[in-house]
């Protein structure tokens, strides 16, 4: 959804108006997509710890997606800090 509302942007530039807002709405999401991406895929090399708590902070970001409508990576944020006690006890004890 986050590309199509940035697609018109791209064109039509300042004549667009409305659509163009659909830019200051979808830039933080791709922004937060990336970061988490950058996180998962370097889930294996880093300390436990640490990754843990890129996963709360991207957790919390998830959340704060509420603002512009996705409820989507609300529920996912909720699921990941309710689980991630959990996670860090497995971590512990290995």
């Amino acid at each position: 959804m986050g590309a199509i509302a940035f697609l018109p942007c791209l064109g039509f530039g300042g004549l667009m108006l409305v659509p163009c807002l659909g830019l200051l709405v979808t830039a933080p999401l791709v922004v937060l997509g990336c970061v988490e991406i950058a996180t998962y895929s370097k889930a294996g090399g880093m300390p436990s710890a640490r990754y843990l708590g890129r996963a709360k902070t991207c957790a919390i970001l998830d959340i704060a997606t509420l603002l512009v409508g996705n409820f989507g990576s609300l529920i996912c944020g909720i699921i990941i800090l309710t689980q991630l006690d959990a996670a860090r006890q497995r971590a512990l004890a290995r």
